[in-house]
């Protein structure tokens, strides 16, 4: 009896040395799990970073491109500069708001202001121009000068032809020298 008692005991203890050997082996499985799948969810966020990442970069890209391509200006969208006239006839002499760029421009320090400039619906955009070389000191053929709508006003034309209304805002980019794109 002695013995089969010993014998008992000898069983018992290597069962629960057993089972506490097969419990450190599910512990540490649960560890590998948990490491996996803390290590797919960081590949999962790093691929996220990366595709936001390169999804900015293609949204820059094509605002770039888009800045690069000028906007054309169809003529059957406006309305004929007589037609303009006639409709705002009574108006002689109002403002129109030029946004600057933040830029150093050579003799001019260009901080991003606005600069309201008086014009008369006749007004040419090269006599916009000149206001703006008073203003800010940027000579004339260094302006590039858009509408609200993106479209590059062209020197000869007046703000009538381009149905520019009394407080509209024009944007001033200024024209680099040389060079493709700018």
């Amino acid at each position: 009896q002695l013995q089969q008692a010993q014998m008992a005991q000898v069983q018992h203890s290597r069962m629960v040395q057993q089972a506490a050997a097969q419990q450190q082996q599910a512990q540490l499985q649960q560890q590998m799990m948990h490491q996996q799948l803390l290590t797919q969810q960081l590949a999962r966020q790093q691929a996220a970073q990366m595709q936001q990442l390169a999804a900015g970069q293609y949204m820059q890209h094509q605002q770039e491109d888009h800045l690069a391509k000028r906007v054309r200006l169809d003529d059957n969208v406006l309305v004929p500069e007589v037609e303009w006239l006639r409709r705002h006839q009574g108006t002689t002499e109002f403002t129109v708001n030029v946004l600057l760029p933040n830029q150093d421009a050579g003799d001019a320090k260009l901080n991003g202001q606005i600069v309201p400039v008086a014009v008369t619906f006749q007004d040419t955009i090269a006599r916009i121009k000149s206001k703006i070389t008073e203003t800010v000191g940027l000579s004339a053929g260094k302006q590039k000068i858009t509408s609200p709508s993106g479209v590059v006003l062209k020197e000869g034309n007046s703000l009538a032809y381009f149905n520019l209304a009394p407080g509209c805002n024009l944007t001033l980019r200024v024209k680099e020298r040389g060079g493709k794109g700018k």
